[in-house]
């Protein structure tokens, strides 16, 4: 990454977006306060209307499965594969919102979202995950949506609250560069079959596992080597059973290891009216009726930590089973990581991959949502501070001691204090940090990218070691 380029381009050159994920909306919204002008490219028509930033009313339909007939959800979000599966939030995840979007715990109570303390009650290998520490009495919550009803408010703060960044709709055609390794413009394909160029100083590749900036980059650069991606099939299956209940019945179970079992089991309260029981596991038969929810949780080997009242829920929803339920089958294979940095000598110097862009990780992590924002949050490290030189940078990029995380955190620690310890601005410091947020962006060190958001957001002076002592 050229930080001195982004200098320049903060006085009125473009920043391109490659987006279809909500880590696009989240990148748009940091990196409007850094650039004169911000360009989302949007390939599906249905984000431009207003029912993509509304509270979501979705149809529904039977779907024969191959054991049962189920009611499904139907909607337009045809490029987000697990749009209507549950998802766990971490507690990062509203602390950016509330940071980014003032008021927003209003707007998510207007839409019938919780926000609750992140204690999920679960238990992993037949031991119980701690929940986040209480601070002053007062525990850390976190927010209880799904992602059908999350990604639309987004959408709806970041338009709402910075309407100078342009959507387009479209679709990345090719990428201009130039000779000294630049990214100039990008090609856009419009919806009616034209082409549009966009000159652009840096270009974000939010495509998701579509993974369209490394196919273009393929193309334009000739010497890009081959095996910048690798991948494994996880075989991981579950299914998501969505019922309205009344509003006392709100915990969650897991249990997930493949000495112990293989199987997870869960119940969730993911709205004011909604609960959602999440039943998988390694290869396993996914449950989609009421029976199946009771026979494979009686199935899981360590019965003690699934509760009475897991087995009085079901029964008490038995009435909307048919009716009011829905059901979402999810099949994860293919994780996988492209190593960008294998092509650092030929990459472009303003191309940046993020998200499932640049890998898919193992949804028992559950990194997602937190994962975009903490790159979200490093990009404005790149804008605010170039240093005066990009040689060091180079250097420590290809110093082996940043596979170290001791190392990590030493230079994540002197980055966020400005450039001290002995270093001015612009200096060593400086550039080391730069090099420490492009391997991050990269690679992926999240547990790292995390604790400097925390730091961010905290206004505190020092990183304890106990942070990174797993």
């Amino acid at each position: 990454m050229d930080t001195r380029a982004l200098a320049v381009a903060l006085s009125g050159l473009l920043l391109v977006y490659l987006s279809t994920l909500v880590s696009g909306l989240f990148a748009a919204r940091v990196c409007a306060d850094h650039f004169d002008k911000v360009v989302v490219v949007e390939p599906e028509a249905w984000t431009f209307g207003q029912e993509a930033r509304e509270p979501a009313n979705f149809d529904t339909r039977h779907f024969q499965g191959n054991s049962a007939t189920y009611n499904t959800f139907t909607h337009r979000r045809s490029r987000v594969y697990q749009y209507t599966a549950v998802h766990i939030y971490q507690v990062l995840l509203l602390w950016f919102l509330r940071r980014l979007f003032p008021g927003f715990d209003e707007h998510a109570k207007q839409w019938g979202m919780l926000i609750r303390p992140c204690d999920v009650n679960a238990s992993l290998s037949g031991h119980f995950l701690r929940a986040p520490k209480v601070v002053n009495g007062k525990a850390h919550a976190t927010i209880w949506t799904p992602r059908w009803q999350l990604e639309p408010l987004v959408r709806r703060l970041v338009c709402e609250g910075r309407p100078d960044i342009e959507f387009v709709q479209g679709t990345a055609a090719g990428f201009y560069l130039t000779s000294n390794r630049a990214i100039a413009s990008v090609t856009v394909r419009l919806e009616d079959g034209q082409t549009k160029k966009i000159e652009s100083a840096l270009v974000i590749d939010c495509t998701g596992v579509t993974q369209s900036g490394l196919k273009l980059l393929s193309r334009a650069i000739p010497t890009l080597p081959p095996n910048l991606r690798e991948s494994y099939n996880a075989d991981i299956v579950y299914s998501t059973l969505e019922y309205p209940i009344p509003p006392y019945i709100r915990t969650i179970i897991f249990d997930l290891n493949p000495e112990i079992d293989c199987r997870m089991v869960s119940l969730l309260r993911c709205g004011v009216d909604r609960v959602v029981f999440t039943m998988g596991g390694w290869a396993v038969e996914m449950p989609v009726t009421m029976d199946d929810i009771r026979s494979f949780a009686k199935a899981v080997k360590v019965q003690h930590h699934i509760p009475d009242y897991f087995y009085k829920a079901v029964d008490l929803l038995r009435p909307v089973e048919h009716d009011l339920g829905t059901v979402y089958e999810a099949r994860i294979t293919n994780c996988y990581n492209t190593f960008y940095e294998r092509a650092a000598h030929v990459l472009p110097r303003n191309f940046v991959a993020m998200g499932d862009a640049t890998m898919r990780v193992n949804p028992r992590f559950g990194e997602s949502p937190s994962a975009r924002l903490a790159r979200s949050l490093s990009m404005p490290s790149f804008v605010k501070r170039p240093p005066q030189t990009n040689h060091l940078a180079k250097e420590v990029l290809q110093d082996d001691e940043l596979s170290n995380s001791e190392s990590l955190e030493r230079h994540a620690i002197r980055g966020l204090r400005g450039g001290h310890h002995n270093a001015s601005p612009g200096g060593d410091a400086e550039v080391r940090m730069s090099a420490f947020w492009r391997k991050e962006l990269i690679i992926g060190h999240e547990q790292v990218a995390q604790e400097c958001a925390r730091r961010i957001f905290e206004g505190t002076e020092r990183v304890e070691r106990s942070a990174y002592a797993r």
